[in-house]
């Protein structure tokens, strides 16, 4: 069932991607012939403006047939197709479909932030695991962590990969409890793939927003978001990594 929503959510993606395409392509007055959602025998078809719109037996992903986009169709005259725009137009119809994807993240965050949603709290403790390396140096929800072996730092994911590469170290943790400085000690224990960890995770609290807040926070968030994508995906590409828990 996982795997099910995962495709589901992959296809609307996708739906979403190609119809930033058409979008851009009519407005910028070149043709689309046919829309499909889907693939597999074709179980509802429809004209719109020009288009014909096709829905698959198999509803996943999504494709866009832009006039003049494939080269090796027919080369009849066509003074309405892809290949007869300008280069910054083209360029416009191709960065319409992420361009499309991330409008849709926007939105969605957006409406998340305006009527409330649980937002980080930035370097902040919010649970010990019972028996953990940070429970036996008595950390606490909402410690505020500020430094490791006397370097500052710069975010959560700073620290997860700090306490991640000291398995077998032990390492002066730098702390604010209601304002107080502290340093506590900590030797982080190695999880089942070798990583270190000390039992913590990051602290959230549920907030609602104004809209000009809310908008700010998810253009930022989505950022955020992509940021994160490309990480995981260079992780990948390196080898196991660490995860969100220190």
């Amino acid at each position: 069932m996982h795997y099910l929503f995962v495709l589901l959510a992959l296809g609307a993606l996708l739906i979403v991607h190609e119809l930033g395409h058409l979008v851009a392509a009519r407005l910028l007055g070149v043709r689309v012939p046919r829309f499909t959602v889907g693939f597999g025998p074709p179980l509802l078809s429809f004209r719109l403006g020009g288009t014909q719109f096709v829905l698959g037996a198999i509803p996943l992903g999504a494709s866009a047939n832009l006039q003049g986009m494939n080269p090796h169709r027919s080369g009849e005259e066509d003074t309405t197709g892809f290949g007869t725009l300008g280069p910054l137009k083209r360029m416009a119809i191709i960065l319409a479909g992420p361009a499309a994807n991330y409008a849709v993240a926007v939105g969605l965050l957006f409406a998340l932030y305006s009527s409330g949603t649980h937002v980080v709290v930035p370097l902040t403790v919010g649970t010990v695991l019972p028996g953990s390396e940070a429970a036996r140096a008595q950390l606490l929800p909402g410690d505020r962590l500020v430094r490791v072996d006397g370097k500052p730092l710069e975010s959560w994911s700073d620290f997860v990969t700090r306490v991640a590469d000291g398995v077998g170290h032990e390492l002066d943790l730098a702390v604010e409890r209601h304002g107080e400085p502290r340093t506590v000690k900590v030797r982080p224990r190695a999880d089942e793939r070798g990583t270190g960890r000390i039992g913590v995770s990051q602290q959230y609290v549920f907030r609602t927003h104004v809209p000009g807040e809310a908008f700010t926070q998810s253009i930022v968030h989505t950022g955020r978001l992509a940021s994160e994508a490309l990480s995981t995906l260079v992780a990948l590409v390196r080898g196991p990594g660490v995860t969100g828990r220190g």
